[in-house]
């Protein structure tokens, strides 16, 4: 399966680049150019950068290629030694204060805030068994 890649900064999947064409052409006896055949032109190799968003206009030399979460963990698994008490205390405190940071802010936005994360984390049915039981 082919990779698909998205700009960075805008998420566009479609880019402006460069390609060699050759044109099929009519030529005399010197090999001067006479003419161009109608439909004789096909494409001579892969397209090239740079890449230009069409969406923003980014400028890239390559398409830019992302890779997934689970493989941005591997490599800095495999960057890291991670038998260290620090790093995995240091990891840990980070997860914490951005769930805390979250759950504050989600908590200050009101019940509406609130709901609607509950509703992106645990779904439509869970929130509202959640809502009946405190009812009862």
């Amino acid at each position: 399966m082919k990779e698909v890649c998205n700009c960075p900064k805008c998420g566009g999947d479609r880019f402006i680049g460069n390609q060699t064409v050759s044109r099929e052409v009519i030529v005399d006896g010197s090999g001067n150019w006479l003419k161009n055949i109608k439909d004789g032109i096909y494409d001579t190799e892969i397209p090239n950068g740079p890449f230009v968003c069409k969406k923003c206009g980014a400028e890239y030399d390559q398409l830019p290629v992302q890779i997934s979460e689970d493989e941005v963990v591997e490599n800095i698994i495999e960057d890291f030694i991670f038998d260290e008490d620090k790093i995995i205390e240091a990891i840990d405190e980070a997860v914490h204060d951005l769930f805390s940071n979250r759950a504050s802010e989600v908590n200050n936005g009101g019940v509406h805030e609130q709901l609607k994360f509950l509703v992106g984390e645990m779904g439509e049915d869970e929130v509202k068994r959640l809502v009946t039981e405190a009812q009862e």
